[in-house]
């Protein structure tokens, strides 16, 4: 059942086989997460990398996902964006996609002017893109499995 306070509440990691690689993708905690401290998160994320590194798996990229349903940019989003910017440091930049999801729940030309808005505003994610960072929409499978590939 999907509740207002849906969110992840753990970092988990799906492994699958695709391109001829072994994939794990991680779907970590959220900043805003209604019952844990940024503090904590970072904790958990900070963890997570360090049991990876210890079994020796290469981090290769980031998808950062933001959903186009977002009528604005609340301060905490603002925020977590400015984070990610900063967790991230300029050159592993390249290696982030910056994805939209829900593009079925709205309308198209309201979905494209708030992708616009996203990818050319120095707050939300134009400085990413300045440094390398590549844009996508996360539709279904297929565009998810694209940007994997295209990694």
């Amino acid at each position: 059942m999907l509740t207002l306070l849906q969110s992840t509440s753990e970092l988990k990691g799906y492994d699958f086989h695709f391109g001829g690689y072994n994939i794990n993708l991680v779907d970590s905690l959220c900043f805003n997460d209604p019952y844990k401290s940024e503090a904590e998160v970072s904790g958990d994320i900070a963890n997570w990398l360090n049991g990876s590194y210890e079994v020796n798996t290469k981090l290769t990229g980031i998808i950062y996902v933001h959903s186009v349903n977002n009528v604005h940019i609340e301060g905490s989003v603002l925020h977590n964006m400015k984070m990610f910017r900063e967790l991230c440091g300029t050159e592993p930049l390249k290696n982030v996609i910056l994805a939209t999801s829900f593009w079925g729940k709205v309308d198209q030309a309201t979905k494209e002017m708030r992708e616009r808005e996203l990818d050319t505003t120095p707050e939300f994610w134009r400085s990413m893109i300045r440094k390398g960072s590549r844009t996508a929409r996360f539709t279904d499978r297929a565009s998810a499995l694209s940007m994997i590939s295209n990694q």
